[in-house]
C-alpha cells in the first residue's frame, strides 16, 4: 500500500491535519514486474541468440532523403558476424563495408509497406559468409528505424553446392557409362535414359523420351519378344520384385540383326515421389 493524503477539517472548517489512507497498488506492481521480466527475457534472448540482430536508424539529409544509416542497437552475434565490436552509432558504411546498397534497398522496401522484406544476400560480404537477411520496419508510423536479422546459412549453402556437384558428377558418370540405362514411369512411358541408350539400342525410336514403353518395344522387337519384355516390366512395377536376364538373344525388328543382352530391372521412386522401373542392360 502507498499512502495518499486526506484532509481532516476542524469545527471551523479549516484543515486541521492530513490523514493517510491506503491505496492498493498490487495490480500495478504485478504489471510492472511482468514488464520487467519480459524485458529481461528479451535481453537474454537478444544477447545469446545465434542470429545477428541489429536496429538501424536512418539519417535523413535536409531534403528528406536517406543520407546515412547508423547502428542503434546490435547483439553480440551481429558484431561477431561483421567482425567488428562496439558498432553502436557507427555508420553502416563503416560497420559493414560493402553492404551500403543493401541497406538502401532494404529501407526503401520496408519503409514503403511496413511489411517484412526477406531475401538472401549471396554476396557474402561478412567475412565470406552467406546470410539469409530479414528486414522489419519498427512501428507503422513512418518510423526511421529498421530491424535487421542475419541468419548464417553458409554451411547449408555449402552443403547444397556439394550436393549439386555430386549430382552433376553422378549424371556425367551415368551418361558416359558403357551400360544402357533407362527409366519407365508408372504411366508406362519412358521417362529418361542415358546418351548411350538414345544413340545405341534406341536409335530408331523417335521421339523416345515420353514415348509409351510398349510402342518403343514393338519398334525394337518382334511381337512375342516385345510382349514378354513389357510383361516383365509391369511385373516389377507392380510387385517390386527385381528381375535378371542373362540369356536374352533375339532378332531385332528394326534392323536385320540378332542381338544378345544381359539386363536387370529394379523398382525405384522417382523425384516426383511416383514409382518407376529402371533397366540396366549391356
Amino acid at each position: 500500500h502507498l499512502g495518499r493524503a486526506k484532509p481532516v477539517r476542524g469545527d471551523d472548517g479549516r484543515v486541521a491535519r492530513w490523514s493517510g489512507v491506503g491505496l492498493d497498488i498490487h495490480d500495478r506492481k504485478t504489471a510492472a514486474d511482468a514488464v520487467r521480466a519480459s524485458e529481461e527475457k528479451y535481453r537474454t534472448l537478444f544477447d545469446t541468440m545465434d542470429e545477428g540482430f541489429c536496429v538501424v536508424e536512418v539519417v535523413f539529409d535536409p531534403a528528406g532523403r536517406p543520407a546515412d544509416y547508423r547502428v542503434a542497437e546490435a547483439n553480440p552475434a551481429f558484431e561477431k558476424h561483421t567482425g567488428l565490436h562496439g558498432v553502436l552509432n557507427q555508420s553502416i558504411r563503416q560497420a559493414v563495408p560493402g553492404l551500403e546498397e543493401f541497406w538502401f534497398e532494404t529501407y526503401g522496401r520496408v519503409a514503403s509497406t511496413g511489411e517484412p522484406t526477406r531475401f538472401v544476400n549471396e554476396a557474402g560480404p561478412l567475412g565470406g559468409r552467406t546470410f539469409d537477411v530479414s528486414a522489419f520496419r519498427l512501428g507503422g508510423d513512418g518510423s526511421n528505424r529498421v530491424a535487421i536479422l542475419f541468419t548464417d546459412i553458409s554451411d547449408r549453402k555449402r552443403a547444397e553446392r556439394e550436393r549439386e556437384a555430386a549430382q552433376k558428377t553422378l549424371a556425367a558418370l551415368v551418361e558416359r557409362c558403357p551400360f544402357g540405362i533407362y527409366i519407365v514411369d508408372d504411366e508406362f512411358r519412358i521417362a529418361s535414359m542415358n546418351d548411350g541408350s538414345q544413340n545405341g539400342a534406341f536409335a530408331n525410336v523417335r521421339p523416345v523420351i515420353g514415348r509409351p514403353f510398349d510402342e518403343a518395344m514393338r519398334v525394337l522387337w518382334p511381337e512375342p519378344v516385345a510382349a514378354e519384355v513389357i510383361g516383365t516390366f509391369r511385373r516389377t512395377l507392380d510387385t517390386g520384385e527385381p528381375y535378371y536376364s542373362r540369356d536374352f538373344v533375339n532378332p531385332r525388328a528394326d534392323i536385320d540383326q540378332t542381338e544378345g543382352y544381359e539386363w536387370q530391372l529394379h523398382r525405384i521412386t522417382l523425384p516426383s515421389g511416383r514409382r518407376g522401373v529402371v533397366c540396366y542392360y549391356y
